[in-house]
């Protein structure tokens, strides 16, 4: 018995001292996806994805009604951090894009404030919405400013991001370093290789007010209802240092040269400004973008020298000109929400072959979130208005979808 005793004794003590087994869970939550905690929740890992299915109809002035079925958008998503977020990865899909892969990056937290990121992922230098998911987006689809400059706005390189408090002020900093010719920047083969030089981003993000509950600032509804007003003033620049694509997100759209005969790219500048507003289910986002070429002297359209080019002959070339968003909304308690949002680009130059033409874009929506933002029908309705000169000058599209976040 006293052996039992002793025995026993010995077997409490040692497993007192010894670590405890590590747990391991694994569960699914929609909108969440699957997650994998190891080692007691040291290290995550997340499979999820985002499915946005929609019915269209489109009228053009001159033509008859079309209609349309499909998927928008298709992605899905894996990630996970390790060592409580020391170190993290990304990788998303969107398989109802011909060019597929979105995101594909690796970071590093050297301390809590500071993250370090190589791969491919969003530009820092976009308006606040380009920060955005796409399923954090009110409507269905990007303002009409951001698929004019921006369109996916991934970028291949290195990202530097930081977030402080001076007090009650809250601030986000960033700069990137990347390829400059956005997505996919190498091609698929050896012949298929990176045009011009790098681009050189920035990012300041000022939270007067403090900062947004949660990841509140990265998606358009005011899910989390401010019970205090939440501003953030936001502006971001790049420099493309050489491009051949009209917005610098991609390579081999077009070839200038120099008086030598050699190729040559014009530079590219984009600036952006923002404010985002919300308080208590009320949402307000006013976005201004500004694009320029810069380094325009001693090019040509052809390697003679007879074929200098022309000023504002540059617009052929590049999306010059200026964009502006303003979008609101109102989230009701019950979950039910309406939004609208006017946007508008107007060239730099009122050129016959400029890439861009004064548009506006007028869109309202009504959503219902049946599951927080994790399944949403919604019913929206756009008119876009073209300049007179064009044939299809007044277009009309109402558009039914549902998303699913899983």
């Amino acid at each position: 018995m006293k052996k039992i005793l002793s025995f026993l004794l010995f077997l409490s003590f040692t497993i007192a001292l010894y670590p405890q087994v590590n747990e391991n869970k694994v569960g699914f939550e929609l909108g969440k996806g699957l997650n994998i905690q190891l080692d007691n929740g040291m290290h995550l890992f997340n499979i999820g994805g985002y499915l946005q299915m929609d019915a269209t109809y489109s009228k053009y002035a001159s033509e008859p009604g079309e209609n349309r079925f499909g998927i928008q958008r298709g992605l899905f998503n894996i990630g996970g951090d390790y060592y409580h977020d020391k170190f993290g990865f990304m990788l998303q899909l969107d398989f109802a894009d011909p060019y597929p892969l979105l995101d594909a990056w690796m970071s590093y937290k050297p301390v809590k404030w500071l993250k370090l990121s190589a791969g491919q992922k969003q530009s820092l230098a976009g308006p606040r919405s380009m920060l955005y998911d796409d399923q954090a987006l009110n409507l269905g689809n990007r303002s009409l400013v951001n698929q004019t400059f921006f369109e996916t706005g991934r970028e291949l390189g290195l990202f530097v991001e930081t977030r402080n408090k001076l007090g009650s002020v809250g601030i986000d900093l960033g700069v990137s370093v990347t390829s400059g010719d956005g997505r996919n920047s190498f091609g698929s083969s050896s012949t298929d290789f990176d045009l011009g030089g790098a681009n050189y981003s920035a990012r300041a993000t000022l939270y007067p007010l403090g900062f947004f509950t949660g990841q509140n600032d990265l998606r358009g509804a005011d899910f989390a209802r401010e019970k205090t007003v939440k501003i953030a003033l936001g502006v971001g620049y790049s420099y493309n240092d050489g491009v051949s694509n009209p917005i610098g997100q991609g390579h081999g759209d077009f070839i200038l040269y120099d008086s030598t005969g050699t190729a040559a790219y014009p530079d590219y500048q984009k600036l952006s400004v923002d404010l985002l507003l919300k308080y208590r289910g009320f949402s307000f986002l006013a976005e201004y973008v500004n694009a320029v070429g810069n380094d325009l002297q001693n090019l040509y359209t052809a390697p003679s020298t007879n074929s200098r080019l022309q000023p504002k002959q540059i617009a052929d070339y590049l999306r010059l000109g200026n964009g502006f968003t303003v979008e609101t909304g109102y989230l009701f308690k019950n979950k039910w929400a309406v939004d609208l949002r006017y946007s508008t680009v107007c060239p730099e130059w009122d050129e016959k072959n400029a890439l861009i033409e004064k548009a506006s874009e007028y869109t309202a929506g009504i959503s219902k979130y049946i599951i927080d933002n994790r399944l949403k029908l919604q019913l929206a309705g756009t008119y876009l208005d073209l300049p007179e000169d064009i044939t299809n000058s007044h277009n009309w599209q109402a558009q039914f979808l549902v998303h699913v976040v899983f």
